[in-house]
C-alpha cells in the first residue's frame, strides 16, 4: 500500500460553530474517531475527537451546544506535498505520537485534504508483511 492510498479523503469537516448533534451525526456517518475542524475556507483550526463527544454527553450538554470549547487546536498534521518524501517509518511515528491517533493531511494553505489513521497504518503494515511473505 502506498502512502497516498493510506489517506482517507475528507469531504466533510466540522466548523467550531457546529453542534454536539452535528458532530455525532458526522462521526456516525464517517465512522472516524477524530474529525478535522476547519474555518469557512476549509483551513484546519483543530480536531474534535470521540472523547470530546463523550465528554460533552457526560456533562449533559444540550445537543445544540457548540463544539468550539471542545476542539483540540494542537492537531498533528502532515503536509500533502511532504508525502512524496516521507518514509513509512516517519509516518508511523507521526501517527503513534498523536494524542488522537491520526494525522490530518493539509495543503500549504492549511486546507483539509484527508486523514491518516492508526488503523490505515496497521493495515498497510499487515499488507506489507503479506507481500513479503509471498515474495519468499
Amino acid at each position: 500500500m502506498t502512502l497516498p492510498n493510506m489517506i482517507q479523503p475528507i469531504n466533510t469537516y466540522l466548523r467550531p460553530i457546529d453542534t454536539l448533534e452535528d458532530a455525532a451525526r458526522v462521526m456516525l456517518e464517517t465512522r472516524l474517531d477524530v474529525l478535522p475542524v476547519g474555518d469557512d475556507q476549509g483551513r484546519l483550526v483543530g480536531v474534535f475527537s470521540r472523547s470530546s463527544l463523550y465528554r460533552m454527553i457526560l456533562e449533559k450538554l444540550p445537543s445544540h451546544t457548540s463544539i468550539a470549547a471542545f476542539v483540540k487546536t494542537e492537531a498533528v498534521t502532515t503536509q500533502l506535498e511532504r508525502l512524496d518524501h516521507i518514509t513509512f517509518e516517519e509516518l508511523e511515528q507521526v501517527v503513534q505520537n498523536s494524542q488522537v491517533g491520526s494525522s490530518i493531511i493539509i495543503d500549504r494553505e492549511r486546507r483539509i485534504i484527508g486523514i491518516l489513521t492508526k488503523s490505515k497504518v496497521v493495515n498497510a503494515l499487515v499488507e506489507s508483511k503479506n507481500d513479503l511473505r509471498e515474495q519468499l
